[in-house]
C-alpha cells in the first residue's frame, strides 16, 4: 500500500507541476501582449512594408521617407489617398493630392475614413466611425502588413 501512495503522490505532483507551468506560461503571454499593445510596437512604428486588405482593395506603403500614401478601390475607381496614424490609436484616411499642414485639424472634404484601430504586431484593424467612402459597408477593416517589394510605388 505505502508503494501505491507514493505513486499517487509522485503522479499528482507531476500533474501540478504541469498545471503551474502551463498557468506560468498563459501568463506570460498575456504580459507580453498587454506589454506589446501599451509599450510596444505600433503600427507607425513599421517601415519600408506595405499595408494592405482585400476588401475592400486598399494599398498603403510606408517606406523609408516615411511617406504613408496609397490608394484604395471603389467601385472600380482607385482612388489616392495618405493615412494619418493618431497618437491615441485612432486614425484618418484622406486624399492624398490636398496639402495638409501637420498640425491642422482633417476637413470634411478630404476625409475618406476615420476612426480607432488596435494593432497585434502583424496587422492593424481599423475600426470604422466614419465612412465617406464605402457607405458603411464595412464595420472594420483589417491592414495586413508585407514587406515592400523591389521598385515598388504608389
Amino acid at each position: 500500500m505505502t508503494q501505491l501512495k507514493k505513486k499517487i503522490i509522485q503522479i499528482t505532483s507531476i500533474i501540478i507541476c504541469i498545471i503551474v507551468i502551463a498557468i506560468l506560461v498563459v501568463t506570460t503571454l498575456i504580459c507580453i501582449g498587454i506589454y506589446r499593445s501599451r509599450n510596444g510596437e505600433k503600427p507607425w512604428d513599421a517601415y519600408n512594408v506595405v499595408w494592405y486588405s482585400e476588401d475592400p482593395k486598399i494599398e498603403i506603403i510606408d517606406d523609408e521617407k516615411f511617406h504613408l500614401d496609397g490608394y484604395l478601390i471603389k467601385d472600380e475607381e482607385k482612388i489616392k489617398i495618405h493615412i494619418l496614424w493618431g497618437p491615441e490609436f485612432s486614425y484618418e484616411i484622406v486624399h492624398r493630392d490636398t496639402s495638409l499642414p501637420e498640425d491642422e485639424i482633417v476637413s470634411n472634404e478630404i476625409l475618406l475614413l476615420e476612426g480607432s484601430l488596435s494593432y497585434n504586431g502583424e496587422y492593424v484593424t481599423l475600426k470604422i466611425e466614419t465612412d465617406k467612402v464605402y457607405d458603411y459597408k464595412y464595420k472594420e477593416i483589417i491592414l495586413y502588413k508585407r514587406a515592400i517589394e523591389h521598385g515598388e510605388s504608389t
